[in-house]
């Protein structure tokens, strides 16, 4: 996806990797340099087959029902205990950035939100 000011999101799919990668690019139209403090590159729901009561959700903040979840620096894993079907979402590497991934119970859906920061902000010149 394209967006107005030229930055871009994509969803990345290769084989032999198990994993749905997604990857936000930043753009700067200006002639100045610009630092960006924070991006937000993914939010998103899970429909589970069980109800959300009922899974449990994994980070480095501990093991936790959902919606009471504190958060998990750079990754969390969300279960159903008894079929063991999980989702883990995070950061693949900090070389860019790192953050935070949050759990939200909401109208019935498990939705997982992410607050990146950026190592020392990020710089762009116009090329």
């Amino acid at each position: 996806m394209t967006y107005h000011n030229g930055d871009t999101d994509s969803i990345l799919l290769f084989p032999q990797v198990p994993f749905v990668l997604f990857r936000a690019t930043l753009h700067n139209n200006s002639g100045e340099t610009t630092v960006t403090e924070k991006v937000r590159p993914v939010q998103f729901a899970v429909d589970f087959s069980a109800e959300p009561q009922k899974l449990k959700v994994l980070g480095t903040g501990g093991l936790a029902d959902p919606g009471k979840a504190p958060g998990s620096y750079m990754w969390t894993a969300v279960a159903e205990p008894e079929t063991r079907k999980g989702i883990v979402a995070g950061w693949i590497t900090s070389d860019r950035g790192s953050g935070v991934v949050f759990t939200e119970l909401k109208t019935g859906k498990l939705r997982f939100l992410d607050r990146q920061r950026n190592r020392d902000g990020v710089r762009q010149r116009r090329l």
